[in-house]
């Protein structure tokens, strides 16, 4: 049986060995377009035989035209090829006595797919999916997938399932002023530095028995900066009943960062000088596998990313 309906969804979580990757860096959200998208879906198959699903996410969104390369607050020109940037009140008088200033561009994309398919033994499928485009605050997010799948092969059955998770964020210098909602945040940068960051998470599993349970969410939209981008994956596989579950299981998560800094270097009057600068490049990998005989295999992973204003 298969149910689609628009919002409102409940969601769980099993967590257990967590990993957070808390970098506190600058991704800055975006804000929600002027029309937003809530969409639901909820499965549950119950099968002796074949079951399959199979789901995929893309989404890309901006505060500004897609179409348009990253582009600079309407104040803000760069200098040369950079590093340098000039403030220069007025630039654009008619965008700011009508419109107030454009913003630094922010652009990000989000993917999410699951592929299961469980052939000759009992299923046991049930899923929750939520999509919701609308701003979000730090308790929420824009993206929730839920599953619990219990299998018992028979004569050579298996289930192969795998999810994977991608959030892709780039950004331009913006003003940390315009941006946030807490009052002291340009007391700490007045600036919101430019970002390059990309994280990847997820899962997969080939079971002959056993029972797993993963949970996915995604944050990057919000009326501010202040929450932070977010993304997580969690996995939890054992066996059914007092035996272990049989087959393997894999998890992974995989991180790039670029991070840059806009230090004020001058005020000359008629202009604003900034120096922007790349001050960080991380990576980080991880991949976590079991097999053959698995008693408990638990993992949980985080990425949260935002503007550091402590």
């Amino acid at each position: 049986m298969k149910s689609i309906k628009y919002f409102s969804l409940g969601t769980f979580a099993v967590l257990a060995l967590m990993i957070s990757i808390g970098v506190v860096i600058a991704d800055p959200m975006i804000p929600q377009t002027p029309e937003i998208q809530g969409f639901t879906s909820g499965t549950t198959m119950n099968v002796v035989g074949l079951a399959m699903e199979n789901d995929a996410i893309a989404w890309q969104d901006s505060n500004l035209n897609l179409s348009t390369t990253l582009a600079t607050p309407s104040h803000m020109q760069i200098v040369g090829s950079g590093p340098y940037y000039e403030d220069v009140p007025g630039l654009y008088p008619v965008l700011d006595a009508d419109y107030g200033n454009t913003p630094g561009q922010d652009i990000y994309t989000v993917a999410y797919d699951e592929a299961t398919t469980a052939v000759n033994g009992n299923v046991a499928y049930n899923k929750g999916l939520s999509i919701n485009t609308g701003n979000k605050v730090a308790s929420q997010s824009n993206i929730n997938a839920d599953k619990v799948v219990t299998f018992s092969g028979t004569d050579a059955g298996a289930m192969q399932s795998s999810e994977d998770l991608m959030v892709d964020g780039a950004g331009q210098v913006d003003y940390t002023n315009t941006r946030m909602l807490c009052p002291f945040a340009a007391t700490s940068s007045s600036l919101i530095p430019p970002f390059c960051n990309i994280v990847q998470t997820g899962s997969s599993v080939d079971l002959t028995s056993g029972r797993l349970v993963t949970s996915s969410h995604e944050r990057t939209v919000a009326a501010t900066a202040d929450p932070g981008v977010e993304a997580g994956h969690d996995i939890s596989v054992t066996g059914i009943g007092d035996s272990p579950a049989l087959g393997s299981a894999n998890a992974y998560f995989k991180l790039h960062t670029q991070e840059g800094s806009g230090k004020y270097v001058a005020d000359l009057i008629t202009m604003k000088i900034y120096k922007v600068s790349k001050l960080e490049d991380m990576q980080y990998s991880e991949t976590t596998s079991a097999s053959p005989v698995i008693a408990k295999f638990t993992k949980s992973m985080d990425y949260n990313s935002g503007l550091n204003t402590l």
